[in-house]
């Protein structure tokens, strides 16, 4: 795409469902684009938007730092919350005990993503149709490839639809 403005994600996202001849996804996961999640509600009313974990990941890397990179703890004990939490009390009580124990509750990324956590937090994805994706890692690296070839004029932004019923 050439620009990353609403009607330009309104308009892939239209030829998406004609080239592909209807229905609508059930779900899609994106990276946490605003102005595509505008685009998303618009097109595709009925379809569940979730955010890519591999993006909420390294944003949380970015942000965190020292925290996140040096050899304590923290980034085994966040992806364990992440990862391996089943149901939404368990995820709820081992956040809370992750910010309590590294003194991130004023934090203002990790309070961010926890009131965005029904985009990308596991518990909160029963019962959605996913086909076994959180993450649209594999895209990710086909996009770094690509830009060696071709470098961006904006930063990019990503997007992979899990269709159900349907072959792509």
């Amino acid at each position: 795409m050439r620009d990353e403005q609403e009607e330009s994600f309104e308009w892939v996202f239209s030829e998406f469902i004609r080239m592909m001849g209807g229905p609508a996804p059930k779900t899609i996961l994106t990276d946490q684009c605003r102005v595509m999640e505008v685009a998303i509600k618009k097109i595709y009313p009925n379809t569940v938007h979730r955010w890519c974990k591999w993006h909420v990941l390294k944003k949380v890397k970015e942000t965190l730092g020292p925290l996140y990179t040096k050899k304590c703890d923290f980034q085994a004990e966040f992806h364990k919350v992440v990862n391996h939490m089943l149901t939404e009390e368990e995820f709820e009580t081992a956040w809370d005990a992750l910010l309590d124990k590294y003194n991130l509750r004023g934090h203002n990324y990790m309070t961010q993503i926890y009131e965005t956590r029904h985009k990308w937090a596991k518990p909160y994805f029963r019962g959605v149709f996913c086909a076994k994706l959180t993450s649209t890692q594999r895209s990710e690296s086909a996009n770094h490839m690509l830009k060696s070839y071709m470098p961006p004029r904006k930063p990019d932004a990503c997007f992979c639809l899990a269709i159900h019923g349907a072959s792509v």
